[in-house]
């Protein structure tokens, strides 16, 4: 009999489906780790810690993630097939997951192609792991021929940033530390942020306080890129809250996009 009575997790999760969109409008909301599993899915379907190959969808959804901020289509295949040579150029030789889990294709090759349409001057990342988006940026710079990436990672790790290519890291500039410590520091040195990535602490918290540091050095036409949005429901909330001053924003399966407006 105790079998056919839904457990107490069971009835919670069912409550949570029932009232999660009014809640997520108002509240901060942290997803069970069922639920994150469950919409993570489609970046590991196979339910391990390796990223899957890009296929036909991951390119869509970038290009149409491009094409919401204003990107032309043309130019984000373009920058798309880029991204794809930088994959192939430098993969992931050497990752171990023991560091974190690997970025998956769609949020790499977003990263390149945002950071190669709006041509940034200074970037400013949270969370470093391997390097994987600091790569992508930084050969996105390379191919503009212009712009600096300062990266801030909490973990003291010889590991930290080792996929990055020696002959990348010359715009390159890493601080070791809590990124809510850093960044303040980082925007009264460089008060004109172009471009701002978040993959750092994904706590509902630590993610708003990030958005709200950067979004107030952010510089018109400059944007917001954030990873790891399924984690809690930070990244819609502040796009509602600050949807006056927003051009344009866009999501793809765990990844979002904010532009400010100019």
């Amino acid at each position: 009999m105790s079998s056919a009575v839904p457990s107490a997790h069971r009835l919670y999760r069912h409550a949570r489906r029932l009232v999660h969109p009014c809640v997520d409008a108002v509240f901060a909301v942290t997803y069970l780790p069922e639920e994150i599993a469950e919409r993570k899915r489609c970046l590991d379907p196979m339910g391990t810690r390796q990223v899957p190959e890009p296929n036909g969808d991951t390119n869509r959804r970038v290009i149409a993630m491009a094409s919401a901020l204003g990107i032309d289509p043309a130019d984000a295949r373009r920058f798309l097939a880029e991204a794809r040579d930088v994959h192939a150029r430098f993969g992931d030789r050497g990752a171990d997951p023991g560091l974190a889990s690997p970025m998956c294709y769609e949020d790499r090759y977003t990263t390149y192609v945002m950071t190669r349409a709006f041509a940034p001057e200074f970037v400013v990342e949270t969370g470093i792991a391997y390097g994987v988006s600091s790569t992508y940026i930084l050969a996105a710079m390379e191919r503009n021929g212009r712009g600096s990436l300062t990266s801030i990672e909490i973990l003291d790790d010889p590991k930290i940033g080792q996929l990055v290519p020696l002959g990348l890291r010359g715009r390159w500039k890493k601080r070791s530390g809590d990124s809510l410590s850093i960044l303040p520091e980082v925007l009264a040195d460089q008060p004109v942020l172009d471009m701002f990535v978040h993959d750092s602490f994904h706590h509902h918290r630590h993610m708003w306080r990030e958005f709200e540091l950067a979004w107030s050095g952010l510089t018109p036409g400059g944007t917001i890129l954030a990873h790891d949005i399924l984690e809690n429901n930070a990244f819609r909330r502040f796009v509602r809250k600050n949807r006056r001053d927003v051009d344009a924003w866009s999501v793809g399966v765990n990844c979002g996009v904010i532009r400010k407006r100019t």
